[in-house]
């Protein structure tokens, strides 16, 4: 009885082992090698996926299967291992007989006789060539998405960098032209004829709409570039608009159109928004309400909200869109039949007035019927009302009797600025509005300095791109003077981004002028840099 009971658990155990080598034969690639790693056996699998006959392996070494793709370091590492007796584990990149490869996870186990040596070498394989292979797919997708990117990165810097450089270029000899215009068009001492009044109101309408342009495009490309800084903050609706009538009231007034706001009418509406931008994006749309309403027609502002979005809509009275072109409208430079009526723009405004909505969140559209007019909205995200007031610009924050200021005869203001037609811009237009103020100038920064330090003037005005030293370095080094520091400093930089804005107001600036200047904010600014240094009475 014990002896059959021997038998049958024998015979079971040999059925199970039977059954094991016959599994892995089926799955598994092996092969056996001596002491010397040469191979003394390999099943089927092995022969089938190397392409070799089972005679050509045989009393080979496994050297015949190397790829080259590993090193001798790592097979050093591997003959060490299994040498002094541990099972090595790792995935290795094999070669057919063919020339191709294939890849495989491989365990080899050492057998070790009495004395603890290993007389044979047994390895067990699973291929893995499609994984590894999705792997390196991968890696590389990776790699190529990172080169792209940076290759994106760097061409967005360069961009940038061109849009600052070629802002500055463009509104440099802008500032002349406009700068110039205003002047001959405000001379008493010289008055202008009808013919050349109606000459120069020309150059200067011609002159602000090809800045629109400039302004328009740049804008485009930063934002495309992804380098438009938004300054986000709750805004108040009614005030923005306000403001947006009062800059309209003009154009409209050309027309007969009226402008109703039933905006500030109502309970105050508080967004989430770049008030500047914000209101710029107004502009756009009630610009162009008067551009294509009829005449005698009217632009209706109003506003409505839930809990989450209001909703702004700019209405007109006008001929209205045709199906067709509504899906067109945001698309850039697509000004659809407006040159048929002679009507002026630029035909991007609206696509970066949707752009500039997306980024702050919102969303813009419109609705149209032939004959009854448009209306466009924008939804914006509701926002709690702001604990702390909008700020005020400097140059507004003094009574309108205070800012013509009251100079002493040797007042004396220096301009540090290396464009010679700049420079005679400024000694004109302190020539016609300050003649009691002396105006010294300073082609660079260290001649600006030095100046700034003998003459101690009552105003600095300076430029941001000069020369040598920065306006920025300029004014770190008159803030850290004991003899120059309270000598207020007014940016008139053709540099205009709101990056540069914000820095230099940082830096410690009175004021930021952008180029080209507009003369009766100028005087304003300066009238009250120089009341500021008067002493109190």
């Amino acid at each position: 009885m014990v002896r059959t009971a021997v038998g049958d658990e024998l015979g079971q155990a040999l059925r199970e082992l039977h059954y094991l080598r016959r599994t892995i034969d089926e799955h598994a690639i092996v092969s056996m090698a001596d002491a010397t790693g040469n191979i003394t056996y390999v099943n089927d699998k092995f022969c089938e996926i190397s392409q070799y006959h089972r005679d050509e392996l045989i009393g080979n070494n496994h050297r015949i299967l190397n790829s080259g793709f590993h090193s001798r370091e790592m097979f050093a590492g591997m003959w060490s291992d299994i040498s002094s007796g541990k099972t090595w584990q790792g995935e290795l990149r094999n070669r057919r007989k063919d020339g191709s490869h294939y890849w495989v996870e491989t365990t080899i186990v050492p057998f070790l006789d009495e004395a603890g040596l290993p007389y044979q070498y047994v390895s067990v394989r699973t291929e893995i060539t499609h994984v590894k292979e999705s792997e390196i797919a991968l890696r590389a997708s990776a790699e190529s998405l990172r080169r792209a990117k940076e290759a994106a990165e760097k061409a967005n810097a360069a961009k940038s960098l061109f849009l600052s450089r070629m802002s500055h270029e463009l509104r440099t000899p802008m500032n002349a032209i406009l700068g110039f215009a205003q002047l001959m068009q405000n001379d008493h001492s010289e008055p202008l004829s009808p013919s050349q009044r109606d000459s120069v109101q020309h150059i200067l309408k011609s002159g602000w709409h090809l800045l629109e342009l400039i302004n328009d495009v740049l804008d485009y490309a930063r934002i495309e570039s992804g380098g438009l800084q938004l300054k986000m903050d709750s805004i108040e609706i009614a005030p923005v608009v306000r403001e947006c009538l009062e800059m309209i009231e003009p154009l409209a007034r050309e027309r007969g159109i009226r402008l109703r706001d039933e905006v500030t009418p109502c309970m105050p509406h508080w967004v989430r928004a770049d008030r500047l931008r914000l209101r710029q994006i107004l502009l756009n749309l009630m610009s162009n309400a008067i551009k294509y309403n009829k005449e005698d027609g009217e632009i209706v502002l109003a506003c409505a909200s839930n809990q989450a979005w209001v909703r702004i809509n700019v209405t007109d009275s006008g001929c209205g869109i045709a199906p067709q072109h509504i899906e067109k409208m945001f698309e850039p430079f697509n000004r659809l039949d407006a040159n048929a009526h002679l009507i002026p723009g630029t035909g991007i405004g609206l696509a970066i007035s949707k752009q500039l909505v997306e980024l702050m969140g919102g969303q813009m559209g419109v609705e149209s019927e032939l004959g009854r007019g448009s209306n466009f909205w924008l939804d914006m995200a509701v926002a709690s009302p702001a604990s702390v007031g909008q700020e005020t610009p400097v140059a507004e924050q003094l009574p309108e009797q205070g800012r013509q200021a009251r100079m002493p005869a040797d007042c004396c203001v220096l301009y540090i600025e290396d464009n010679p037609a700049n420079v005679l811009l400024m000694e004109k237009i302190f020539a016609q509005h300050y003649p009691q103020v002396r105006l010294e100038t300073a082609g660079n920064a260290e001649m600006g300095l030095i100046m700034a330090y003998n003459l101690r003037p009552a105003l600095i005005l300076l430029d941001i791109g000069l020369p040598g030293m920065s306006g920025h370095q300029v004014i770190e080094t008159l803030h850290a003077n004991e003899v120059m520091r309270d000598i207020p400093v007014v940016a008139v930089s053709a540099y205009t981004s709101r990056s540069e804005v914000r820095r230099g107001m940082a830096e410690g600036f009175f004021e930021y002028i952008t180029k080209p200047i507009d003369v009766k904010h100028f005087i304003r600014v300066i009238d009250a840099a120089l009341q500021k240094q008067q002493p109190s009475s």
